[in-house]
């Protein structure tokens, strides 16, 4: 690396960065160097989400919490330490965050998401919503497409997760659109000639991506017809169910309860598939106590390491974020990532 090349970084942070340098550019670590992030909601996958963006080497962090730490969330976020129970969440986790890269400024907000203004996001580059509800969600998603800022979501349920992300209208490399073929080449042992094949080239593009809300109700039996049953993963009506639930205010605290609502609108969610009766077989309604309870780390780890690669991309413009819905469940041993445009 040369002294030109350096000169946005310090020393000491070209060295803990040499290797992303390495891996990703100068212009990429220099990209995320200059972002502020918002995580709303540190929860056990708020926690991966918060450490994979610290490592990464941003600019500033807000963690934004209004709850209590729990028991279960001590079981799910490693961030937190014994004596966190009944303390705020983001403050507790505040520490062990701050930890894993002094270079990043940590601030904490102890309050509700829907306590803040539209304009609270305005100086944020990425805003990161987890384990919010679908109102919560959906509302702030519009606000972040209004203003033109890059917007991801995620939850975990018991066993089962997804992750959203938003990057409508803004610009990443993708590989330039051409004709790769060889001409003259000649085989005679006389003459013969080297052929070269340059490397992909890459432009700049502008992307565009479904809302949160456009991609939970999609229509995926219109988009698939008459392929929907091979095409349709089956972690998607479980958690489509849940999500719907949250939504229709239909989960409230009681477990059994809403373990019969949930699964009231995962029969119609497989009914309007066109799926047939194997996901009502191979998920029958005790099977969704797995959705329920604390979050399970190795989902919370799966889904925020997706998360936070695709934070990276797109805080680094560098290459092309997946689109635009990740599914994983640990019940079903399986992740897919879902075009919902």
């Amino acid at each position: 690396m040369t002294g030109s090349q350096n000169a946005g970084l310090s020393k000491d942070e070209a060295q803990i960065y040499d290797r992303q340098i390495r891996l990703w550019g100068f212009e990429a670590q220099e990209k995320l160097r200059t972002s502020s992030i918002l995580v709303c909601g540190l929860s056990g996958l708020g926690a991966e989400v918060v450490k994979n963006l610290m490592l990464c080497g941003i600019k500033d962090i807000t963690l934004l919490d209004e709850k209590s730490v729990k028991a279960e969330d001590y079981d799910s976020n490693f961030l937190l330490s014994p004596d966190s129970i009944g303390k705020n969440r983001a403050s507790s986790s505040t520490v062990k965050a701050q930890s894993l890269n002094p270079m990043v400024k940590c601030t904490v907000e102890e309050v509700s998401i829907e306590s803040k203004p539209a304009d609270f996001v305005n100086s944020f580059t990425l805003v990161v919503l987890i384990d919010q509800t679908f109102e919560a969600t959906n509302k702030w998603n519009k606000i972040c497409r209004e203003k033109n800022i890059k917007f991801v979501s995620g939850s975990v349920f018991g066993w089962i997760g997804y992750g959203f992300f938003d990057f409508d209208q803004h610009y990443f490399l993708m590989p330039a659109k051409q004709d790769h073929q060889v001409f003259g080449v000649d085989c005679a042992v006389d003459d013969t000639k080297a052929v070269t094949l340059e490397d992909d080239q890459l432009v700049k593009e502008k992307i565009s991506y479904p809302s949160f809300e456009d991609s939970i109700r999609f229509n995926w039996a219109l988009k698939f017809k008459k392929r929907t049953k091979q095409r349709i993963p089956p972690a998607y009506p479980p958690l489509i169910a849940l999500i719907k639930a949250q939504e229709q205010n239909q989960l409230s605290g009681n477990t059994e309860e809403d373990i019969n609502n949930v699964y009231k609108i995962f029969q119609k969610e497989v009914n309007d598939l066109n799926l047939g009766e194997k996901p009502l077989k191979d998920l029958a309604k005790e099977k969704f106590e797995y959705f329920f309870g604390s979050q399970l780390s190795p989902v919370c780890a799966t889904i925020g390491g997706l998360i936070g690669q695709e934070c990276i991309k797109a805080l680094s413009e560098n290459k092309e974020p997946l689109r635009n819905l990740f599914l994983y469940s640990a019940f079903h041993t399986a992740g897919v990532m879902m075009d919902a445009s």
